[in-house]
Order: C-alpha cells, then sequence, then structure tokens
C-alpha cells in the first residue's frame, strides 16, 4: 500500500469517530487474565484496548482523544 493510500485510509477512519470517548474495563476469563480496558467512541466502536492493570493509560488515551476532538474544526 502506498503512502497515500495509507494516508487515505487514516483519515477515512477518523472522519468515522465520534466523541466523547470513554472506557470499560472488561473482565479477564479467569484467574490468570487480568482483564483490558477497552476504549470506545460514542458510537460504542472499540478504537483501542489496553491492560487491565494500565487504567491511567486507558484514561490518558481518552483524555487526549477528547481533547483533540474538541479542538477539531466541524
Amino acid at each position: 500500500m502506498s503512502r497515500f493510500a495509507k494516508e487515505d485510509v487514516d483519515r477515512a477512519v477518523i472522519a468515522r469517530l465520534r466523541a466523547p470517548f470513554s472506557c470499560e474495563f472488561i473482565r479477564g476469563a479467569n484467574s490468570f487474565d487480568p482483564g483490558r480496558w477497552r476504549i470506545a467512541d460514542a458510537n460504542d466502536d472499540a478504537v483501542a484496548s489496553v491492560s487491565g492493570q494500565e487504567e491511567g493509560y486507558a484514561r490518558l488515551i481518552c483524555q487526549a482523544l477528547n481533547e483533540h476532538f474538541e479542538r477539531r474544526p466541524q
């Protein structure tokens, strides 16, 4: 895939995202699975996932995405 095609795909994906972003903890399937933090947009589309032990990162990602979309021209 050319660099320009990749940029078009990135632009199309970003255009579909809707604020506000949120995160929720998803429990692991068993005691060996620490779970994960699911980060989603207002459409409840998953955007990212981080380890269950990294709540701070999940919240930071949500904050950064929300701030970015607040500043973005409509």
